[in-house]
């Protein structure tokens, strides 16, 4: 439950940053503008590093320090199985 309420937070956190990048992305903007999306990132990153502080102190609580190392790795080789999997499969040699 702790793990997915994470993910679920720091997903809304991830597409707040992708809509501030495409608003800012806008070539129509004052400076003014400009400098409030910038702001509104900044804030959005200090949300994702204290969620991340936040999750890694409810997950102390909880494991050992070895199941917490054992966790960070589980999790690093999961992302990058999935990531795997969405890489383009080669194409087989044309003939």
């Amino acid at each position: 439950r702790l793990y997915n309420e994470f993910q679920r937070e720091d997903a809304e956190l991830r597409q707040k940053e992708e809509e501030l990048v495409e608003k800012g992305m806008a070539g129509n903007l004052t400076e003014s503008q400009y400098a409030h999306i910038q702001a509104s990132i900044a804030a959005n990153d200090k949300k994702k590093r204290e969620l991340r502080e936040n999750f890694n102190k409810q997950l102390e609580k909880v494991l050992t320090p070895k199941q917490m190392i054992l966790f960070c790795k589980a999790n690093r080789e999961y992302r990058g199985m999935l990531l795997q999997k969405l890489r383009p499969a080669k194409s087989a040699p044309r003939k």
